[in-house]
Protein backbone atom coordinates (compact mmCIF):
# COMPACT_ATOMS: atom_id res chain seq x y z
CA UNK A 1 0.00 0.00 0.00
CA UNK A 2 1.68 3.45 -1.17
CA UNK A 3 0.94 6.22 0.90
CA UNK A 4 1.67 10.29 -0.19
CA UNK A 5 1.12 13.30 1.53
CA UNK A 6 2.87 16.57 2.36
CA UNK A 7 4.90 18.40 4.68
CA UNK A 8 4.84 21.90 4.47
CA UNK A 9 7.70 23.94 4.79
CA UNK A 10 8.31 25.99 7.53
CA UNK A 11 7.03 23.77 10.45
CA UNK A 12 7.75 24.60 13.89
CA UNK A 13 10.12 21.43 15.39
CA UNK A 14 8.53 22.03 19.13
CA UNK A 15 4.72 20.45 18.03
CA UNK A 16 4.41 17.60 16.77
CA UNK A 17 2.30 17.24 13.56
CA UNK A 18 -0.28 15.33 11.83
CA UNK A 19 -1.87 14.47 8.25
CA UNK A 20 -5.02 12.75 7.52
CA UNK A 21 -5.05 10.28 4.90
CA UNK A 22 -8.76 9.04 4.49
CA UNK A 23 -10.46 6.61 2.15
CA UNK A 24 -7.34 4.00 1.14
CA UNK A 25 -8.66 0.74 -0.41
CA UNK A 26 -7.74 -2.04 0.97
CA UNK A 27 -8.49 -4.70 -1.56
CA UNK A 28 -9.04 -7.43 1.20
CA UNK A 29 -11.86 -9.17 -0.56
CA UNK A 30 -10.02 -9.34 -4.51
CA UNK A 31 -6.55 -10.20 -2.05
CA UNK A 32 -8.21 -13.06 -0.59
CA UNK A 33 -9.34 -14.01 -3.85
CA UNK A 34 -5.95 -14.40 -5.70
CA UNK A 35 -5.00 -16.41 -2.95
CA UNK A 36 -7.62 -18.64 -2.60
CA UNK A 37 -8.56 -18.16 0.85
CA UNK A 38 -12.13 -19.11 1.86
CA UNK A 39 -14.45 -16.64 3.40
CA UNK A 40 -14.75 -18.56 6.62
CA UNK A 41 -10.71 -19.17 7.38
CA UNK A 42 -9.73 -17.36 10.34
CA UNK A 43 -6.44 -14.96 9.71
CA UNK A 44 -5.10 -12.09 11.25
CA UNK A 45 -3.93 -9.41 9.59
CA UNK A 46 -0.85 -7.44 11.31
CA UNK A 47 1.35 -4.54 10.49
CA UNK A 48 4.60 -5.78 8.53
CA UNK A 49 7.25 -3.10 7.38
CA UNK A 50 6.48 0.60 6.31
CA UNK A 51 9.54 2.63 4.67
CA UNK A 52 9.17 6.85 4.60
CA UNK A 53 10.98 8.24 1.32
CA UNK A 54 10.36 11.50 -0.65
CA UNK A 55 9.12 11.48 -3.92
CA UNK A 56 11.98 12.87 -5.30
CA UNK A 57 14.25 10.63 -3.59
CA UNK A 58 17.19 13.02 -2.79
CA UNK A 59 15.53 14.73 0.62
CA UNK A 60 17.74 13.60 3.90
CA UNK A 61 15.82 12.62 6.68
CA UNK A 62 18.02 14.67 9.49
CA UNK A 63 15.31 17.22 9.98
CA UNK A 64 12.75 13.93 10.98
CA UNK A 65 12.75 13.02 15.09
CA UNK A 66 9.77 10.98 15.21
CA UNK A 67 7.63 9.11 12.93
CA UNK A 68 4.40 7.36 13.48
CA UNK A 69 0.96 5.44 11.20
CA UNK A 70 -2.52 5.25 12.98
CA UNK A 71 -5.25 3.70 11.60
CA UNK A 72 -8.76 4.32 12.07
CA UNK A 73 -12.27 3.46 10.64
CA UNK A 74 -14.57 6.75 10.77
CA UNK A 75 -13.56 7.94 14.84
CA UNK A 76 -10.18 8.96 14.82
CA UNK A 77 -10.32 7.96 18.65
CA UNK A 78 -10.44 4.53 17.80
CA UNK A 79 -7.23 5.00 16.28
CA UNK A 80 -4.57 1.83 16.70
CA UNK A 81 -1.03 2.06 16.61
CA UNK A 82 0.40 0.41 13.43
CA UNK A 83 3.96 1.71 13.16
CA UNK A 84 6.49 3.74 14.67
CA UNK A 85 9.93 4.72 15.22
CA UNK A 86 10.35 7.36 18.21
CA UNK A 87 14.21 8.03 17.68
CA UNK A 88 14.72 8.84 13.95
CA UNK A 89 18.28 8.26 13.67
CA UNK A 90 20.63 11.27 12.85
CA UNK A 91 21.68 9.56 9.63
CA UNK A 92 18.85 8.05 8.35
CA UNK A 93 19.98 8.71 5.23
CA UNK A 94 16.92 8.82 2.62
CA UNK A 95 14.48 6.19 3.71
CA UNK A 96 12.96 5.78 7.40
CA UNK A 97 12.51 2.54 8.20
CA UNK A 98 9.33 2.59 10.27
CA UNK A 99 8.96 0.26 12.92
CA UNK A 100 5.77 -2.61 13.13
CA UNK A 101 3.40 -2.62 16.61
CA UNK A 102 2.66 -6.52 17.46
CA UNK A 103 -0.76 -5.20 16.76
CA UNK A 104 -4.19 -7.47 15.12
CA UNK A 105 -5.33 -4.54 12.51
CA UNK A 106 -7.81 -7.33 10.59
CA UNK A 107 -10.99 -5.36 12.10
CA UNK A 108 -9.66 -2.62 10.33
CA UNK A 109 -7.73 -3.36 6.86
CA UNK A 110 -10.31 -6.19 6.29
CA UNK A 111 -12.85 -3.30 5.71
CA UNK A 112 -12.86 -1.71 2.24
CA UNK A 113 -11.47 1.08 2.96
CA UNK A 114 -9.22 2.34 6.11
CA UNK A 115 -8.10 6.22 6.96
CA UNK A 116 -4.41 6.73 8.61
CA UNK A 117 -2.97 9.55 10.75
CA UNK A 118 0.64 10.32 10.12
CA UNK A 119 2.39 11.76 13.02
CA UNK A 120 5.89 13.16 13.03
CA UNK A 121 7.69 15.46 15.25
CA UNK A 122 10.88 17.65 13.66
CA UNK A 123 14.72 18.63 14.75
CA UNK A 124 14.36 21.74 12.59
CA UNK A 125 12.27 23.48 10.56
CA UNK A 126 11.46 22.07 7.17
CA UNK A 127 12.70 24.56 4.36
CA UNK A 128 10.53 23.71 1.54
CA UNK A 129 7.85 21.73 0.72
CA UNK A 130 8.28 18.05 0.62
CA UNK A 131 6.21 15.48 -1.07
CA UNK A 132 6.40 12.31 1.22
CA UNK A 133 5.79 8.77 -0.17
CA UNK A 134 5.13 5.57 2.55
CA UNK A 135 4.99 2.08 1.45
CA UNK A 136 2.98 0.16 3.51
CA UNK A 137 3.06 -3.46 4.14
CA UNK A 138 0.94 -5.91 6.34
CA UNK A 139 1.66 -9.58 7.01
CA UNK A 140 -1.01 -12.48 7.16
CA UNK A 141 -1.24 -14.93 9.47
Amino acid sequence: MRLEFEIPAGLNPFDKHFQIIEGVPTNFDLIRKQFNIPEDQEIIIRPGSALLTSATGDINFDFMEEFGIFLFKEDREDEIDAFLTDQVPFNAGRNVVVLPYDTDLTELVSEDEVNFKIAFRLRGTTPTFIQMLIEVVFTVE
